[in-house]
């Protein structure tokens, strides 16, 4: 199969759909990280919030260092490098995120990452994308104008 005829970063529109349909569950599961964490056993929620849970910082990374530490904390860094490969990039991403294993996780790249790293990145992409959707940019965009002294971007 040889490359299909356009730029690589660029959506098709027929990904642009999948993508759009994606949305709404990415919306649905904000709101269940919180009665997750209220239906897990009270040892496991403690073991998780005793190593503390904050994702601000990310705030302050560009939407793909946080996807890309995303990728990283997932243990998916392999499968994304073999997708950035292949034929068609973009498609192979998705198929990489659709099949995401958590039953056998390590702590992703060398181990390093922990449950908490992957709640707070996954509450940051959540956040971002919420943020994309509202107001036509990332919360690192708006952190950048905040920081360079234009308020407009909180109001």
């Amino acid at each position: 199969m040889g490359k299909i005829g356009k730029e690589y970063g660029n959506l098709t529109l027929e990904e642009f759909k999948q993508l759009m349909c994606e949305l709404p569950d990415i919306r649905r599961q904000m709101k269940e990280l919180p009665n997750l964490l209220n239906s897990a056993p009270g040892e496991k929620v403690k073991e998780v919030l005793d190593q503390g849970l904050y994702w601000a910082d990310l705030y302050e990374l560009s939407f793909q260092e946080s996807l890309a530490l995303l990728i990283c904390a997932l243990g998916c860094h392999q499968e994304l490098h073999e997708a950035a490969l292949s034929d068609d990039p973009t498609q192979a991403a998705f198929s990489v995120f659709q099949n995401v294993e958590f039953e056998n996780w390590k702590g992703g790249l060398d181990g390093i990452f922990t449950v908490n790293d992957v709640i707070s990145l996954f509450t940051a992409l959540q956040r971002n994308i919420l943020s994309i959707m509202l107001f036509h940019r990332t919360l690192n965009a708006m952190v950048d104008e905040g920081q360079n002294g234009n308020d407009d971007s909180f109001f």
